[in-house]
């Protein structure tokens, strides 16, 4: 079997369902094929969303061992 990228799943989920009128429906499609193991676990980052760490540098947020919220990290790695 070969297990597609979460993110190139959820692009083509999403358009499929956007075009049978259906916006929303593709993020319990993409859990569903998670779970069959069809495609990457979508909620295992292996390291920070680069739009935030780019937006945190241009900031000049570092952390510096700081707690930080981060809605729907999954396993940290944004947060990490």
């Amino acid at each position: 079997m070969t297990t597609e990228r979460w993110q190139q799943a959820a692009d083509r989920l999403a358009t499929e369902r956007l075009a049978s009128g259906e916006p929303t429906a593709w993020f319990e499609d993409l859990y569903a094929a998670a779970a069959r193991g069809e495609v990457t676990t979508p909620w295992d980052h292996t390291a920070p969303d680069p739009a935030l760490a780019a937006w945190a540098a241009g900031r000049g947020v570092r952390g510096d061992g700081r707690p930080a919220v981060v809605v729907g990290a999954g396993l940290g790695a944004d947060a990490a």
